[in-house]
């Protein structure tokens, strides 16, 4: 027995021992537990007659969530002679059976791997150890129930809220009991980390074993065959190893071949099944793996990868379904399901170019993209609005690929569901096609090679290359729609494909950008903190790279400030009428917007009507000019050089450096005063004199600058560094060829962070006009973020001054509680989502605005009740959703900001007076400043009385 197998062997005798580190920490743990219980029993009898000062809280839940991670029985003995008869047990018996533990109860097979795996699991394995239990119910003494993850920050954040609302009466009689309560909890939750931290030594020492001895096992045939009085953790880490072993040799096996097969490496280990091999050599194997893909990434980009030629009005590999397969489509397959009359029309279809590159009967192509046309469809009248066509695409398998050697390679791929968004209220129309049509397209995901990403653990290859597809559509999957009159049907395939003759490329037509349509994408994609880069276009972003000149060598870019208009800080080299020389910030408009761009009207009117007081309030205009460039004449603004918004800024704090797990991230409250009162006091300027913000938010409130005009260039400067994450990788087309349009490379956003002036007295700035407008001349669509948008907004597009109130009021909420009041993801459903959440949050809406929602039916009854929150409404068969609704004031209380009961209850009534449904009640501004809250803030000093 070698050295290295003999040391591995002791740790594990010693971790395994009778007292060793796992049975004293089960000794240690089950102590502590009884410990709980009894604080437990002393809390509660204090909680029984307690009073709230909101609503009655059901505190039993509360010390269930606050009290464990693993309910475990409190006799040690037992504990311990559970685990190591447990699998003894679960050899005897079936599922169906049952058997005694040591208490006497009766137990099933699982309940055995519950128990079981209380002791050989990781925390993480713990939770789905319980959510494949088959009663889905938990007992406080039940060994393998998984309880609420109580970390330090769950069980404080839940206190908080818990003692809130118990009146003061009774707070100090409990308030000890409960401090109790929580340490000894902690305690024994400590146990338990510490417990898991000696199951992975173990896991450790026993992989160390099995390398040592170098056992070759065939792929997923092997057996476990132990000494009964092998302790049953040992068995059971035995067997998730194993598993995790052959789930990572079958990923390396398929990413292996999927390399291999595109012609990226010419030899990789694990590219067909063998023997599974032991942990480290798997994992050397996959970081060889990775550095194989990393380094195929630009053979395939720079020499391999091209698009499909543009012809035929840019289709892709256009498929029509025959007569056959069309007719064979409409003939519904009947399925026997719980459903009744169910069925699936399917097709079986064959791509065959027929022509070089490709094979005959073959499509040698990597899909990325789908579009689907149904012409003649029947819509049935309860089908309008918009929907998804659940289509199912899969390929017949296993189907056998050469490769530039003319070797054989099988190849595989699972099924791909899709959903296409179709809206049969707007049905589109094409100029190909003279009728109405069904239509859709889909991105299909996890398309990795060729891609800028890694491959995560989760990731495969995308959909490709195989010759014949399976489409299938449900029918209680699309309900409304017949596919029975159905007249023809398209299929058309996008991707990249790879010419299979060496040296033989396709020949390419360089289409002009005019005609490029709006759905096509010229570059590949850049994964940095960008500006996207299909924006570079005639009309769009003016190409710029560091050390660009500007206004005949007068401005020279040094560094990128923000990713907004794409503002970059830069020297200028003679002085502008405002300013000497040193450093400014430009900011440079969209050719389309330059023509006549409202936000320079508004600056120039502030400089005009109000040039000191505008200086303190919003960024300051100090030069503008035009400049020509391949996408068009652009306008350029030249602005005093600011920090980080008031978005981004709390990241940079150094009270949440270095970052850790749990931590609330928000503006200390001496600060998110500040900030309130700074950026209210702007927006009562902008409509003293008659301007509306219209894009009030974070983004736009910036921090200013300690001077940094003494500051030598190149301590500004932003390097080309594509290692350090400064500039993107070569901005590439999909087609190989240079673009005249776009810059060699894209600039990640570096603010000004060190030299931004954060103490006591800073000073903020509203800033970016670019969705300003004069209180006379509103636009007709504001560019108001979703979250932040007033219900008339929403409802029947009104816009007037009061958007910008609004807006302040969501600010309040999100400073204070570092989270956001509306959170309204893009989701095809966004205004319903806005809708729901008002309600909840701030009570019905009056009846006038009531009326203009038009889906309200999908959530209210005819009396107006809510009856389900799922967006879209119900699908057939399905039972309404609801959520727990949740007021304003709760949220408030939930995210425990630092404030006591009395500036607490303040603001929430701050809150309620600015976000009223009326605008014509909604107080302006200086009204709101003459509020006692901000009255007690003394921006000047940056402090606020107590």
């Amino acid at each position: 027995m070698v050295d290295a197998q003999k040391e591995a062997e002791a740790k594990i005798d010693l971790l395994t021992s009778s007292n060793g580190p796992l049975v004293t920490g089960i000794y240690k743990i089950s102590s502590l537990t009884k410990e709980v219980k009894t604080k437990r029993q002393l809390l509660t009898k204090k909680l029984t007659n307690i009073q709230f000062a909101e609503k009655q809280f059901d505190w039993t839940i509360l010390l269930d969530a606050a009290s464990t991670l693993v309910s475990l029985r409190a006799d040690p003995k037992s504990i311990v002679d559970t685990v190591k008869q447990g699998y003894e047990i679960y050899k005897k018996v079936t599922d169906e059976s049952t058997a005694k533990n040591l208490h006497g109860d009766a137990v099933k097979k699982e309940y055995i791997i519950d128990q079981l795996a209380q002791c050989s699991d990781t925390l993480e394995s713990l939770e789905k150890a319980f959510t494949t239990r088959k009663d889905n119910q938990i007992e406080i003494d039940d060994p393998g129930a998984l309880k609420i993850m109580a970390t330090k920050g769950n069980i404080e954040k839940i206190l908080r809220e818990f003692k809130n609302a118990i009146v003061e009466k009774d707070k100090k009689d409990i308030e000890s009991a409960l401090d109790d309560y929580i340490a000894v909890t902690l305690n024994r939750n400590n146990a338990v980390l510490d417990y898991n931290s000696s199951l992975q030594l173990l896991f450790e020492a026993s992989n160390a074993r099995e390398y040592s001895k170098s056992q070759a096992e065939s792929l997923g045939q092997r057996r476990h065959t132990l000494d009964p009085n092998t302790p049953a953790i040992l068995f059971w880490l035995r067997k998730t190893r194993d598993n995790m072993r052959l789930q990572l040799m079958q990923r390396l096996n398929y990413e292996s071949r999927a390399i291999r097969f595109w012609g990226l490496k010419k030899h990789l280990d694990y590219s067909s099944p063998g023997p599974l091999r032991s942990f480290i050599e798997l994992r050397d194997g996959q970081s060889k793996l990775n550095a194989a893909y990393e380094d195929s990434l630009n053979s395939y980009a720079n020499n391999i990868r091209v698009t499909w030629p543009r012809e035929e009005k840019e289709k892709g590999l256009f498929y029509i379904l025959n007569n056959a397969e069309l007719e064979a489509f409409k003939q519904r397959q009947r399925l026997t399901t719980s459903k009744g009359d169910d069925g699936v029309y399917s097709a079986t279809i064959r791509l065959e170019p027929g022509a070089p590159p490709f094979g005959p009967g073959r499509a040698d192509v990597r899909i990325n993209q789908v579009r689907l046309w149904l012409l003649g469809v029947e819509v049935k009248a309860d089908n309008a609005g918009r929907k998804q066509l659940m289509v199912k695409i899969a390929h017949s398998g296993n189907e056998t690929l050469e490769n530039t050697d003319r070797q054989a390679l099988g190849f595989s791929h699972d099924a791909v569901n899709i959903q296409f968004e179709y809206n049969t209220a707007k049905v589109q129309t094409s100029d190909d096609f003279k009728t109405d049509v069904v239509f859709g397209k889909q991105g299909l995901e996890n398309d990795w090679s060729g891609g800028d990403s890694k491959p995560t653990a989760s990731t495969f290859a995308a959909i490709g290359p195989f010759t014949e597809w399976r489409f299938s559509i449900r029918e209680s999957e699309n309900v409304g729609l017949d596919m029975r009159s159905v007249t023809a049907a398209y299929v058309e395939f996008r991707g990249a494909n790879r010419p299979f003759s060496a040296g033989r490329k396709l020949d390419m037509i360089d289409i002009p950008y005019e005609v490029l349509v709006d759905d096509d994408w010229r570059f590949e994609p850049i994964t940095l903190p960008c500006e996207w880069v299909e924006d570079y276009r005639p009309g769009g972003y003016h190409p710029v790279v560091l050390g660009a000149i500007f206004n005949d060598g007068q401005y020279k870019v040094i560094r990128k400030l923000g990713e907004v208009h794409l503002m970059y800080l830069v020297v200028h080299r003679y002085s502008c009428p405002l300013r000497n020389s040193g450093y400014v910030a430009l900011k440079i408009l969209m050719s389309e917007i330059s023509g006549s761009t409202t936000e320079l009207r508004i600056l120039r009117h502030i400089t005009e009507v109000a040039p000191a007081e505008g200086v303190r309030h919003i960024t300051r205009l100090l030069d503008e000019f035009e400049h020509r460039g391949p996408n068009g004449v652009h306008k350029c603004l030249v602005l005093e050089p600011m920090g980080p918004s008031v978005n981004t800024m709390v990241e940079e704090l150094p009270e949440f450096k270095p970052r850790r797990r749990g931590m609330q991230i928000r503006y200390p409250l001496r600060m998110a005063k500040s900030i309130l009162k700074q950026s209210l006091q702007a927006l009562a300027f902008l409509h003293e004199n008659g301007i509306a913000h219209g894009d009030f938010q974070p983004g736009n409130i910036l921090f200013t600058l300690d001077d940094i005009n003494s500051t030598p260039e190149g301590v500004l400067r932003q390097e080309e560094d594509v290692q350090a994450e400064s500039i993107s990788p070569l901005v590439q087309r999909l087609d190989g060829r240079e673009d005249k349009w776009a810059p060699r490379y894209l600039c990640v956003a570096h603010p000004l962070v060190n030299f931004t002036n954060y103490a006591e007295g800073f000073k903020v700035k509203l800033s970016d006009m670019g969705g300003a407008y004069f209180f006379t001349d509103p636009p007709t669509k504001p560019v108001t973020p979703l979250g932040l948008r007033a219900p008339e907004l929403i409802l029947t597009g009104a816009v007037n001054n009061t958007l910008d109130v609004w807006s302040f009021g969501c600010l309040v909420f999100e400073l204070i509680t570092g989270q956001p009041l509306f959170c309204v993801p893009g989701s095809g459903f966004e205004d319903d989502d806005h809708l729901l959440s008002l309600t909840a949050q701030l009570g019905a809406l009056p009846d006038e605005l009531f009326s203009h929602w038009k889906t309200s039916s999908l959530y209210f009854t005819p009396e107006r009740k809510l009856f389900n929150c799922q967006l879209g409404g119900v699908s057939p068969g399905e039972e309404p959703l609801m959520l727990e609704q949740t007021s304003m004031e709760e949220l408030f209380d939930q995210a425990g900001p630092d404030l006591d009961e009395e500036e607490a209850h303040k603001v929430k009534a701050l809150i309620r007076w600015v976000l009223q449904y009326d605008p014509a009640k909604r107080p302006s501004p200086v009204e709101i400043l003459s509020h006692p809250w901000f009255r007690e803030i003394n921006v000047e000093s940056d402090s606020s009385k107590v």
